[in-house]
């Protein structure tokens, strides 16, 4: 009697041990894949400006916005893109379009990418023209556009963030590169202050960011 009231018990305990298991599996999926579904960030300089926002749409299709802005132009890439993550990294390949004041309309191709970890924060952003623009009018020189923006491998200390930045814009005449320093504070879970010291010709930048 003992051996078949203690077989009924195992038996009853594998079903259960069985939702367990899948419900342990389904929260650890679930926590793996908890990026934010909303990002945004802003910062300009009296002769420079720069926001970017990032949407999921579905599963891993994301809205991908980036806007650049100086003197002479005003320009957007509006792009779908789909976030590939491993571990800590994630990386988001995308096609779009630019447009824009001083700027052609043309096919884009977009690379954004971000690692997250407890001690460092690096994240880039990378868009390459699929259509030639004529560089030169006198000579009839074309080439194609690109643009690194916003790359920056940084140092967690608490709720600072400390690290170097590099930038490069190639478009008709302007083929330039830019470093410097990068500086953001936390300030509650969803929110950064940003400020950016860039050369050659310096230039004092200062931000905002968001994620939910």
């Amino acid at each position: 009697m003992h051996r078949r009231t203690q077989s009924v018990v195992q038996v009853g305990r594998k079903p259960a041990l069985v939702i367990g298991g899948l419900l342990t599996l389904a929260v650890s999926s679930w926590a793996q894949d908890r990026t934010p579904g909303f990002e945004a960030e802003f910062v300009a300089s009296d002769i420079f400006r720069s926001g970017s926002l990032v949407a999921r749409t579905w599963k891993d299709l994301h809205f991908d916005g980036q806007y650049f802005g100086t003197e002479s132009v005003d320009a957007g890439v509006t792009a779908a893109s789909w976030e590939f993550r491993w571990k800590e990294l994630s990386i988001s390949p995308g096609f779009g379009v630019a447009f824009g004041a001083g700027t052609e309309t043309a096919p884009m191709l977009t690379l954004r990418w971000k690692l997250e970890t407890r001690h460092w924060f690096s994240q880039g952003y990378a868009a390459q023209s699929l259509r030639r623009h004529v560089e030169n009018e006198e000579t009839g020189q074309t080439s194609y556009a690109s643009v690194l923006d916003n790359n920056h491998i940084s140092a967690r200390l608490g709720r600072l963030e400390i690290g170097g930045l590099w930038e490069h814009t190639k478009y008709r005449e302007e083929n330039e590169w830019k470093g410097g320093l990068r500086g953001a504070v936390r300030l509650g879970e969803h929110v950064k202050l940003i400020v950016q010291s860039v050369w050659p010709d310096w230039e004092l930048r200062g931000g905002i960011a968001f994620e939910k």
